[in-house]
């Protein structure tokens, strides 16, 4: 509510707080005094939402030898106050890196699956400034059906936004649709092909292997 940019999966703080209400609609001061822990254990209690300036200042401070990936999380509804709320988390994001210091640009990956916002953060850094990663998710068994309808405007949107990673959901991801994918990496130039939500070693080892 008060152009605090904070770190949270949801749109609202229902599933991982204790509190309830749409995160646009609640002040920071409002948003860390919930308790973001108990759900996952009670001993995590005490872990508050961090703003995205906490999170970098412990990224950083780590000197942590990977990039940080900053999704900008947008809202999925289509009516116009949803589409403005969008635009506003871009332009706070935009704002944001205005203020930090452009070394610290390289430590990072700005992704999203709102390609407006990519465009709009475009038009204000250079590839060379700031590296864009482009989501997308189809439903694996829409995959046959929805790449070949897809493709023409995901290739023209990454070419578009000059990014460095293509981020897909991993359930779709076999030898030959990595091969499909990359046919429009190539294309695109794109370096990068990440995949999305990979929480073991086993699924990292396969999809490896897969390309």
């Amino acid at each position: 509510q008060d152009n605090y940019l904070v770190v949270i999966h949801d749109e609202t703080v229902d599933r991982t707080t204790s509190g309830t209400g749409r995160v646009q609609d609640l002040t920071l001061n409002q948003i860390q005094l919930l308790d973001a822990g108990s759900w996952k254990d009670p001993k995590f209690s005490s872990a508050r939402i961090p703003t995205l300036d906490q999170v970098m200042e412990l990224f950083l401070a780590k000197n942590c030898p990977t990039k940080v990936n900053i999704e900008i999380k947008t809202s999925k509804n289509l009516d116009p106050n949803s589409q403005a709320q969008n635009q506003k988390i871009t332009k706070a994001l935009i704002h944001w890196l205005k203020k930090l210091d452009p070394k610290f640009y390289p430590k990072m990956i700005i992704s999203s699956f709102f390609t407006e916002g990519l465009l709009e953060l475009r038009k204000n850094f250079k590839p060379s400034e700031i590296s864009l990663g482009y989501l997308c998710f189809i439903k694996k068994e829409d995959w046959d059906q929805s790449w070949p309808k897809l493709k023409n405007k995901i290739s023209e949107d990454l070419q578009k936004l000059s990014c460095v990673s293509f981020n897909i959901n991993a359930d779709v991801l076999t030898p030959e649709s990595i091969k499909q994918i990359k046919k429009i990496m190539e294309i695109s130039d794109i370096p990068h092909l990440l995949a999305y939500t990979v929480n073991d070693l086993k699924t990292i080892q396969s999809l490896s292997s897969s390309g």
